[in-house]
C-alpha cells in the first residue's frame, strides 16, 4: 500500500522520486500442499456407517467433498433440487466466492451416495437445503466441519478438515492424469496460477511423470532399441 503511495505521488509529479523505488517487495512464501494419503482417505470412509441415516449423510458429503474439490460454503449451500438434477446428469451447480455460478461433474461413486441419502435417508424438511442436521434444519458450515472432524476422530486421522479435502481432490484429479486447466474451472480459480498453490506435487509424482514422458528416452532411446533390434 505504501509503495503504491509514493508510486502515484512520483507519477503525479508531488514528489520527484519515490523513496521505495528500489525496495524490493518481499517474496510470498509458497506452502507445499499435503493432501491425506490414499490410505488416510479409506481410514476416513471405512470409519462411516452407511446403514444408518447419519452415517449415509455423512458418506455422501465426504465423497462430494473429495470428488469435486468443492469449498465448505459451496457444499453448505447446495440445494435439494441441485442434488436431484446432479443425479440426472452428473453436474452439479454451486455458486463460489462472488456468487460466480459453475458447473462441477460428480463421479458414479459421489453419485451412488448420493443418490442413497437423498433417496432413502434425507427426512422431510422445511428448507430446501440438501444436507440436513438436527431438527431437519440446513447444515451450516460449522456443521459440515464437525461432521469431517468428527469422522477424522472416529478415523484416527489427524489434520483433517473440509480444505484438507479440496487439496486432496486437487492434487488426486492431476495424479490421475487430470487436466490442470479442467481442474482450475473444477475448482473455481480465477486464474491458472491460484490451482497451482494446491497442485504441488511430490518429486515421486514428478519423477513418475518423467519416466513416462522422458524426452531423450524418447528421441535417443527409442533409435537405440532399434539398432539393438537390428543388430
Amino acid at each position: 500500500m505504501t509503495k503504491g503511495l509514493f508510486t502515484w505521488l512520483e507519477e503525479e509529479g508531488y514528489m520527484p522520486e519515490s523513496p521505495v523505488r528500489r525496495v524490493k517487495m518481499p517474496k510470498i512464501p509458497r506452502y507445499v500442499v499435503r493432501p491425506l494419503e490414499e490410505e488416510q482417505v479409506g481410514q476416513l470412509l471405512s470409519a462411516i456407517n452407511p446403514r444408518t441415516s447419519t452415517g449415509t449423510r455423512d458418506l455422501a458429503i465426504l465423497l462430494l467433498l473429495l470428488d469435486t474439490g468443492m469449498r465448505l460454503g459451496e457444499l453448505a449451500g447446495l440445494t435439494l433440487a441441485e442434488g436431484q438434477l446432479a443425479l440426472k446428469n452428473g453436474m452439479l451447480r454451486v455458486f463460489g466466492k462472488g456468487s460466480r455460478e459453475r458447473f462441477v461433474p460428480v463421479g458414479v461413486t459421489a453419485q451412488s451416495a448420493l443418490r442413497r441419502y437423498i433417496h432413502l435417508h434425507r427426512p422431510e424438511s422445511y428448507t430446501d437445503a440438501l444436507f440436513l442436521g438436527a431438527l431437519r434444519a440446513a447444515l451450516t458450515d460449522e456443521g459440515i466441519r464437525q461432521v469431517v472432524r468428527r469422522v477424522a476422530n472416529r478415523a484416527g486421522v489427524a489434520g483433517v478438515h473440509p480444505h484438507k479435502l479440496r487439496h486432496t481432490a486437487a492434487v488426486t484429479f492431476l495424479r490421475a492424469g487430470g487436466d490442470v486447466f479442467a481442474l482450475q474451472r473444477i475448482l473455481g480459480h480465477s486464474t491458472l496460477a491460484m490451482t497451482r498453490n494446491y497442485v504441488t506435487l511430490s518429486d515421486l509424482d514428478i519423477k513418475a511423470a518423467h519416466v513416462r514422458a522422458s524426452p531423450a528416452d524418447r528421441f535417443y532411446g527409442g533409435r537405440q532399441r532399434k539398432l539393438s533390434a537390428a543388430s
